[in-house]
């Protein structure tokens, strides 16, 4: 089963994006916007169910962030596929 097959069966939770993904925007993202590491917050860049419309992914998929590297295919995928499921806390 390719990884993204994976991530739609069994999408990843706001604590695996937050402990596995994020921890890379930690660099830039501390201080005055720290939104990625508060559930509260981060649904400002996130409009559930429509990864699509969410600012979040749109910056990951496209590149623009994190800055200096790109994400890997499967932690993009993983925001897609919790976006898409909701966007929900755990």
């Amino acid at each position: 089963m390719h990884e993204r097959q994976k991530l739609e069966s069994s999408p990843p939770t706001y604590t695996y994006l937050k402990d596995e993904v994020f921890q890379i925007c930690r660099y830039c993202h501390t201080g005055r916007r720290p939104y990625l590491f508060n559930y509260q917050d981060i649904q400002a860049v996130v409009v559930p169910g429509k990864p699509e419309e969410s600012k979040l992914f749109e910056m990951v998929s496209s590149g623009r962030m994190p800055k200096g590297g790109r994400l890997s295919n499967k932690k993009i995928w993983a925001i897609y596929y919790w976006i898409k499921n909701g966007a929900k806390n755990d």
